[in-house]
Order: C-alpha cells, then sequence, then structure tokens
C-alpha cells in the first residue's frame, strides 16, 4: 500500500467526510478501516488525507520515519483483517433444479473482497467487476484489482487473460472453464488448452478434467452459503490443480485451494461482497 504526502483532498470517503452521495468502494471501506486501527498512534502528527478507489491511502506526515511507521501499522492492520471470522449469516438460496444453476448476470460495479493466504504471505485483495469487453469473437467481464484485469468469459465464467500495467501476463486458448453450466452435481468434462506467457516466450499445453463433486453449504469470513464445489485435476498426472465452491448468491467462488508448483497450497476466502 502506497503513502504519499499531499495538501487536498481530491475526493471524500463517505464513513469519514459526510460525502454520502457516492458509496464507498469494498477497497475503500477495508482501507478506512485498516486506518482507524491506525489513526491513534499517529494522531495528530499524521493525517489521513483521502483514500482512493482501489483502497491506497494517501497522508499528510512530517517526516520519512513517520510515514514508514505508518505503511507498517497498515501492513499489520491488513493482516488482522486477513484473519476476520464469520460475520452475519446471508439467507442461503436453492441450487439444483433453480435459475441460480445458471450462469451468472453480473453487472458493473460488483464487488468481492478475499482474504488470501500461501507460503508467499497473506492479505486481503478486492476484485470489482469493471466492464464488459469484446475479444476475439466473444463477450467477457473484465475484474479489475489494482493493476491486474482478469477476463472471464461471459457465458460461463471461463478464464481468458490476465493482463497487468496494461501488459499480457498470461493467456488460456481456449478459455478454461472451471465451471459448467447448468450447475448439477455428477457433471463432468475434460479440457485441452494452452497456457501462453507472452513476456517470457512460453507455452505449455496442459489438459484438465473437470467434474461438480457435490453441494456444500460452508461457513466462510463473508457468511454461510450453499455452494457447488468443483474439483479439477491434471489429466496426466492425476494431481489436483483447483477446488473451488461457488456460491449462486455471490456470483463467484466463496472459496478456492490452489495447490501451488512450488509446494504448499493457496486459499482464498470471500470475507466481503456486494454486488449491483
Amino acid at each position: 500500500m502506497r503513502l504519499f504526502p499531499t495538501l487536498a483532498i481530491l475526493f471524500c470517503v463517505a464513513a469519514l467526510a459526510g460525502c454520502a452521495a457516492t458509496q464507498n468502494t469494498l477497497a475503500q471501506d477495508l482501507a478506512w478501516e485498516r486506518w482507524k486501527a491506525c489513526e491513534p498512534k499517529f494522531t495528530p502528527h499524521v493525517t489521513l488525507a483521502y483514500i482512493r478507489l482501489d483502497g491506497q491511502v494517501y497522508v499528510n506526515y512530517r517526516t520519512g520515519t513517520e510515514l514508514a511507521a505508518v505503511g507498517e501499522c497498515l501492513k499489520a492492520a491488513g493482516l488482522e483483517q486477513a484473519k476476520r471470522g464469520p460475520v452475519a449469516v446471508p439467507e442461503v438460496v436453492g441450487l439444483a433444479g433453480s435459475p441460480n444453476a445458471q450462469a451468472p448476470n453480473i453487472k458493473p460495479g460488483s464487488e468481492w473482497a478475499y482474504r488470501y493466504e500461501s507460503p508467499q504471505g497473506k492479505g486481503t485483495f478486492v476484485w470489482t467487476f469493471d466492464r464488459e469487453e469484446v475479444r476475439e469473437g466473444a463477450v467477457y467481464y473484465v475484474v479489475k484489482t489494482g493493476s491486474r484485469e482478469i477476463y472471464f468469459r461471459k457465458p460461463d465464467l471461463a478464464t481468458f487473460l490476465d493482463i497487468v500495467n496494461g501488459e499480457t501476463e498470461t493467456r488460456r486458448w481456449p478459455p478454461v472453464a472451471y465451471l459448467k453450466w447448468p450447475l448439477q452435481v455428477g457433471t463432468e468434462w475434460e479440457q485441452t488448452y494452452t497456457l501462453e506467457r507472452p513476456k517470457q516466450r512460453q507455452t505449455e499445453e496442459i489438459t484438465i478434467s473437470c467434474k461438480i463433486e457435490g453441494e456444500e453449504s460452508i461457513i466462510v469470513a463473508a457468511g454461510s452459503f450453499n455452494t457447488f464445489k468443483s474439483v479439477c485435476r491434471n489429466k496426466r498426472t492425476g494431481k489436483t490443480t483447483l477446488e473451488i465452491w461457488y456460491s449462486p448468491q455471490v456470483g463467484s467462488f466463496v472459496r478456492e485451494v490452489t495447490p501451488l508448483s512450488t509446494g504448499g497450497v493457496r486459499e482464498r476466502e470471500l470475507i466481503q461482497y456486494r454486488l449491483r
């Protein structure tokens, strides 16, 4: 998280300045929680200037030492957010045999906040559905998180592109479907795709087999949800490559477990969401 000195507030955060005309983003809400945890330690020498839509915090400060201390405090507060337990339990919805088993129709501005943990570290991030875009003859949902844009094919949420700072990091062709609609327990499918990493000039052909293994009610930090559990495995090795628990109520996964090639696993879990 970056912090910079500033003399002007470019926009107000509704929770702290009374600018109720514009609702905070989830990233701003999470950043505001972190700032409130740290503010008493630094007042009056360090003051909040503003919080950007993507959650970046800007402060007024006097010395570089103060700035570094605030940065460490906000980092620690972020780790505490990643430990958040279950909150209010939302009403669960029907699954198989209902319209909720169909691919979601997501509206721009919808947001999902997740916590993650892996051998490389832990923390939180926010996905924001920015827009729809046509690429290579198909319509994609474009989800933004920081400088990253992720392309999900609209009809089935198949993963296509990861673009970072305007450059393609990974491309999957054809797009990879980790779910298959209508969602029904027992559905199985295979897919062969090419994973491209243009900057490294690398390509890899991969075949996966996936299955909707069951319906599960699970509790995560965001609450209790009825989900479809999908498991994908590498066809050649038989090793699990992904486990996801998808919630029709949320329009996204609420839990994900991904084994890493470097060892260990990465776990991601929903902590908050807001649909438009």
